[in-house]
């Protein structure tokens, strides 16, 4: 489609979506200029082949580091990377994010990934499915919640007697002798640390 700049990989073709994901290392100007500048190429693709085209652009940090990024990524048959090629890819996507991506692994025909929580993983849906799109793996959150590090984030947050936690309610209550004055605080920083509900009981 003569995008500009030099293409760091081939492009990977996904024959069951009717997509071609192409990789482009753009020259000076920023993707979205360079982008537009191939549009009409990109929409006469699309009417000739009936495939849409996505492009990933290779971003320095990617291309630093010894950090497998889109610009080094090896493509199996299919369009599919391979399984350490996605892993990286998918890893490096999370640096930086507020919550921490615990676990990627394979799972026959899926890749899972694993968070403190589902609730958590869920506020990553839309960036799983463009990750899902660009390594060619379906990408599915672990169900099941991380209890010790949901209860080690309460610790951090409140001076408690014990602690139970109801997996099914996603709830942890603490027992504490006295209210904190900043309940409401701890408990909306909690939540947004775990996807999970604090509740207290007063004991003292």
């Amino acid at each position: 489609i003569g995008l500009p700049g030099k293409a760091p990989r081939q492009p990977a073709i996904l024959p069951a979506e009717m997509k071609v994901v192409v990789f482009a290392r753009p020259p000076d100007g920023s993707p979205k200029e360079i982008f537009e500048e191939a549009r009409e190429r990109m929409e006469a693709f699309t009417q000739k082949t009936g495939y849409q085209i996505k492009v990933v652009w290779a971003t320095q940090e990617a291309l630093q580091g010894g950090v497998a990024g889109p610009s080094a990524l090896p493509v199996k048959d299919g369009g599919r990377l391979e399984l350490n090629a996605a892993y990286s890819r998918i890893r490096l996507a999370f640096r930086g994010r507020p919550h921490e991506l615990l676990k990627v692994g394979c799972k026959g025909p899926y890749l899972e990934v694993a968070f403190i929580s589902l609730s958590i993983g869920e506020c990553y849906r839309e960036l799983l499915d463009e990750l899902a799109e660009e390594t060619g793996w379906p990408i599915q959150i672990k169900s099941t919640l991380d209890q010790v590090r949901i209860e080690k984030v309460a610790w951090s947050l409140v001076d408690a007697k014990k602690m139970s936690f109801y997996q099914a309610e996603h709830r942890l209550e603490v027992v504490v002798e006295t209210l904190p004055e900043e309940k409401e605080q701890i408990q909306k920083t909690f939540a947004e640390r775990t996807g999970c509900t604090l509740t207290f009981l007063e004991v003292g």
